[in-house]
């Protein structure tokens, strides 16, 4: 990552609790990709297969498309949802590419 004080929206890394984690980057990623690995809070999207201590893989990108599963920065804090369908206000921290579960 280019600026570890500045990854998604956040201003300054020290505002969010951190735990550094190596994440498998897609065969996909360029030099220059940011990611980010956010941790689920809550079993919302239980039926989706997606429960609370997963962790979302996150590409920091502005490509998103209606219906890519996205991570807005709310006040509550991180929100795992969809783009345009139950998009909360905030700000867009990047589109998941995958769920990590460790067992």
């Amino acid at each position: 990552m280019s600026d570890p004080q500045k990854q998604g929206n956040a201003d300054n890394v020290k505002d969010f609790p951190v735990n550094w984690r190596d994440i498998r980057l897609p065969n996909w990623a360029l030099p220059g990709d940011e990611f980010l690995a956010i941790p689920i809070r809550d079993n919302s999207r239980e039926s989706e297969h997606v429960i609370r201590g997963d962790l979302a893989i996150v590409h920091i990108t502005e490509t998103i498309f209606p219906g890519d599963p996205i991570v807005v920065f709310t006040r509550q804090g991180d929100v795992f949802c969809y783009f345009n369908k139950d998009r909360p206000e905030g700000a867009i921290r990047g589109k998941v590419i995958r769920i990590e579960r460790d067992l």
